[in-house]
C-alpha cells in the first residue's frame, strides 16, 4: 500500500493552490521517482519555490518538505500517522501545529495543510502530459537535508 501512494504521485501535474494567504496561485509540478525509489518534485507558485520528497523507511510513507519562502531552508519531516484508500495524513510532532493531508486518485491529487488547527493551504492537482515551463522547471535532485519550517 505504501508504494502504491508513492507510485501515484509519479507524474506531470497542472494545477492551483486554491487557497494560501497570498490567494490562490499556479502550481504545476513534476514528481518523479528517483533511483533510491524516493518520489521528488519542485513548484514554483511564485513566493517561494516548494521541494517535496516521499520515500518509505521503516515501511512507513515519510514526507520532506521545505518551502523557500523568506529564504528559509530548513526542511521539516513528517512521518504518515495514517495511510488509507490513497489517503496520507502526515502530523508534524505536535499535530495541533502542523499537518499535511494529500490524497491521491487515478488523475488527482488533493494535498490539504493546516497549520495551527486552521485551514492553511490547499492544492488540485490534475494529471498533466504537458512539458515544464521556465516558471516551474523539472525538478532537480533534492539534497537529503533539505525542505515548510519557514511557515511555523
Amino acid at each position: 500500500m505504501e508504494t502504491a501512494f508513492l507510485e501515484a504521485l509519479v507524474g506531470r501535474w497542472h494545477g492551483r493552490a486554491v487557497e494560501t494567504p497570498r490567494g490562490p496561485l499556479p502550481y504545476d509540478i513534476h514528481f518523479q521517482r528517483g533511483a533510491d525509489g524516493a518520489v521528488t518534485g519542485v513548484a514554483n507558485p511564485g513566493a517561494a519555490r516548494h521541494h517535496w520528497r516521499f520515500y518509505i523507511e521503516d515501511g512507513r510513507p515519510r514526507l520532506i518538505f521545505l518551502t523557500t519562502f523568506r529564504g528559509n531552508d530548513q526542511p521539516i519531516h513528517l512521518i504518515a500517522e495514517t495511510l488509507s484508500n490513497g489517503v496520507a495524513s502526515f502530523p508534524a510532532d505536535d499535530p495541533s501545529h502542523l499537518t499535511v493531508q494529500i490524497e491521491t486518485h487515478r488523475d488527482a491529487i488533493d494535498i490539504r495543510v493546516r497549520l495551527r488547527g486552521e485551514p492553511h493551504v490547499r492544492i488540485r492537482l490534475t494529471r498533466s502530459s504537458a512539458a515544464p515551463t521556465s516558471r516551474n522547471p523539472a525538478p532537480r535532485r533534492l539534497l537529503k537535508n533539505t525542505c515548510l519550517s519557514g511557515l511555523l
